[in-house]
This record gives structure tokens, sequence and C-alpha cells, in this order.
């Protein structure tokens, strides 16, 4: 990868503006003892939770960390992996569909 693509860094604080703008938190997570962990978790009002896994630009996850994201999704859980805004704003559309239909049950 080009040493003048955007660093992941960029691309997180992007994603924690994003989960702050719909009302969530967004936390560092390491699961230690398991390797291939997406690095962020999402926390949104209505108990929506989802993992993102981000790389740098034009870059995708390893065998690894697909897999791991592949078994969250069996599991029934939210999980992407990103490397560009439009990816993270893709998958916070989504969960900011999701929320809304927890936040609109009574």
């Amino acid at each position: 990868m080009s040493e003048y693509a955007p660093k992941e860094a960029s691309l997180e604080a992007y994603l924690i503006r994003k989960v702050c703008d719909l009302g969530g938190k967004c936390f560092k997570f390491e699961s230690p003892g398991t390797a291939g962990m997406p690095d962020r978790l999402i926390v949104l009002p209505g108990g929506v939770v989802a993992f993102v896994e981000l790389k740098r630009l034009g870059e995708m996850p390893s065998d690894l960390q697909a897999k791991r994201i592949s078994d969250l999704h069996k599991l029934g859980a939210n999980a992407y992996w990103a490397s560009n805004k439009a990816q993270v704003d893709a998958a916070m559309c989504e969960l900011e569909f999701v929320r809304d239909l927890f936040l609109s049950v009574p």
C-alpha cells in the first residue's frame, strides 16, 4: 500500500464521529486469546451492538479476520469491515435502520 494512503486512524476518527452522531459509543475492542477479531465495538441506543474491522484504504481483511466476521454473522451479530468512508457510511446506515426499529417498539 502506498505510504500516501490515509492511515487507519483517520478512518477510525470518522467512524467514531458517525457513531456519536447516532447517539452511540464506539469502543476499542480486544479479545485476548482470539486473534482476528474486529477492532471496534459499537453500541447504539436500543441495544444495537456491532463489530467493525477497519483497514487502510484499499486493504482487505486477512483471511482470519474475514472468518471471524463470518462467524459473527452466523451467530446473528452485526459485523462489518471498512477501508473507506463510503463503507463506514453504508454500515452506519444499516445500523441506524436497526436502531430505529428497536426504538420504535413499544
